[in-house]
């Protein structure tokens, strides 16, 4: 991952996450060493009862200590996101199908931080494509985010999928294929 040394400065306060899943810590950064795509960083851990000090990589703080609150409630809609879980088979299936009946500029698989996740662009359209209302299918899955499109995970995608091809069957093959 490229990092930019400079957004970096000693003294600031950064939210530290040890992976995506970890809650935020608050921390201070006592160095920076720049890297040529990145940069290594000394911080304290400021909650912590023996102020613990460790060198990270920069990819492990994410935002200023001051926007902590928005990114955390982005974190927790991604988890539950994520929550929602197909197995590889089951994933591999619905985006084939997925693929077939719907354009990327109705709605697009997005592969990053939750596998399986859809990016919907257009809401009229794809109630066209499954023949029904967008919002009865999603009602489990959807969750708000701040970007135009509006994201959902996995079952919400397997009865997009399983309605658009029963609405489709010259696309897809009948279930006895």
């Amino acid at each position: 991952m490229r990092i930019d040394p400079s957004r970096f400065t000693v003294g600031d306060e950064w939210a530290y996450r040890q992976s995506d899943h970890a809650p935020s810590e608050r921390v201070r950064i006592l160095a920076v060493e720049p890297k040529k795509t990145s940069a290594r960083l000394e911080i304290r851990f400021l909650d912590d009862p023996d102020e613990r000090v460790e060198k990270i990589p920069g990819s492990r703080l994410r935002v200023p200590w001051n926007e902590v609150g928005t990114f955390d409630a982005l974190m927790a809609n991604w988890q539950r996101i994520d929550d929602l879980s197909l197995d590889h088979t089951e994933e591999a299936c619905v985006e084939e199908i997925f693929g077939l009946l719907i354009s990327e500029d109705v709605a697009e698989l997005l592969w990053s931080p939750v596998s399986c996740t859809t990016d919907i662009h257009d809401r009229a359209r794809l109630s066209e494509i499954i023949d029904g209302p967008v919002d009865d299918i999603l009602a489990s899955a959807q969750q708000s985010f701040p970007r135009s499109g509006e994201l959902a995970r996995s079952s919400a995608l397997r009865s997009c999928s399983a309605t658009g091809r029963g609405h489709n069957p010259g696309i897809v093959g009948d279930e006895s294929d």
